[in-house]
């Protein structure tokens, strides 16, 4: 569920305390976004930019 990290801190993908973890899933993310956005343009689909 998208908002289990307001109860539980540690399921956030920013640690105010370790940057380290922020930027491994920072980077997870930007790069799960190019597969995705990638594979959706393999099979003709256009992704949005942002989801409102």
């Amino acid at each position: 569920q998208w908002t289990r990290g307001n109860d539980s801190p540690h399921l956030r993908f920013i640690q105010a305390n370790d940057g380290v973890a922020t930027s491994a899933r920072l980077a997870l993310i930007s790069a799960t976004k190019t597969v995705i956005k990638s594979g959706l343009g393999i099979l003709g689909v256009e992704a949005p930019d942002a989801m409102r």
